[in-house]
């Protein structure tokens, strides 16, 4: 919290977390972390625990939270066999399978090689293996690709490809996390 860097946010890029996000995370917590939900914590207590959580970083209370990046709609062509087969395009055109691997399974080549911004061996994202940590909805993976996650190899796609693909690359992830053993 000190660093005032966040994962799963809906703001762009190096930006902090709106106080929703803040919330969506206390509430669901983060799968396969030891972060639990605290839903039954009530509403004032979350609250509160934003405030308190962003007393821990001076780029809290220097910088004013972006807004968030409006992703919209899970367009109707997600997930079908068209739209897999286009995101399975964009999957190699922007070189997912260096770092996930050809399956998804996060044993890309540069795999043994990546750190998060601290320096810490990280390993990239088995889609295979469970619900990813900031969630499993399209919309959810989604927002990942328009954000990245801060602290981590995994940048944004917001400038990299049209939002159509980002969709169509969705559209493949789901298909890849069928393929859970």
């Amino acid at each position: 919290f000190t660093a005032g860097t966040f994962k799963f946010r809906s703001t762009p890029s190096g930006s902090l977390p709106t106080d929703e996000d803040l919330m969506r995370t206390i509430t669901e917590g983060i799968s396969r972390s030891g972060m639990p939900s605290h839903s039954a914590l009530s509403l004032a207590d979350r609250r509160a625990v934003i405030e308190f959580i962003k007393t821990f970083s001076p780029k809290s209370q220097r910088q004013k939270t972006s807004e968030p990046i409006d992703i919209g709609s899970v367009p109707d062509y997600v997930a079908t066999s068209e739209s897999v087969d286009t995101g399975r395009e964009a999957y190699a055109l922007m070189h997912c399978s260096k770092c996930h691997g050809d399956l998804g399974r996060g044993d890309g080549p540069s795999s043994g090689v990546l750190q998060d911004s601290w320096g810490d061996p990280i390993l990239p994202f088995d889609f295979t293996s469970g619900p990813l940590k900031g969630g499993a909805t399209a919309d959810a993976i989604y927002r990942t690709f328009v954000t990245g996650l801060d602290g981590t190899p995994m940048p944004s796609y917001q400038d990299a490809i049209q939002a159509q693909d980002r969709w169509h690359l969705v559209s493949y992830c789901l298909e890849l996390m069928k393929g859970r053993s």
